[in-house]
């Protein structure tokens, strides 16, 4: 689909991109908050990666929890980075 123009998609695919593009937000937004250390945004977004929601949203193709794990661990490795650089 990449390369695709609104008009060369149809609806079952522009809602298939919208849905993963909610959840690549997500991904984003979890990293920011996992940096910031904001419990408050770690819980709600980790309960959005666990929800069936999530799951329809990726037409079951990313697996919450795997998300979790790896942002988890790229977070580890960015405050580990950050803190060598002080």
């Amino acid at each position: 689909m990449e390369g695709m123009t609104r008009r060369d998609m149809t609806v079952t695919e522009a809602y298939y991109e919208l849905g993963f593009y909610v959840c690549e937000r997500a991904v984003k937004d979890y990293k920011l908050a996992l940096l910031r250390g904001n419990k408050w945004e770690i819980e709600k977004l980790e309960r959005f990666f666990r929800s069936d929601w999530c799951y329809f949203l990726t037409d079951g193709k990313v697996d919450g929890e795997q998300i979790i794990t790896e942002v988890r661990k790229w977070t580890s490795k960015e405050s580990l980075k950050a803190t060598a650089r002080s």
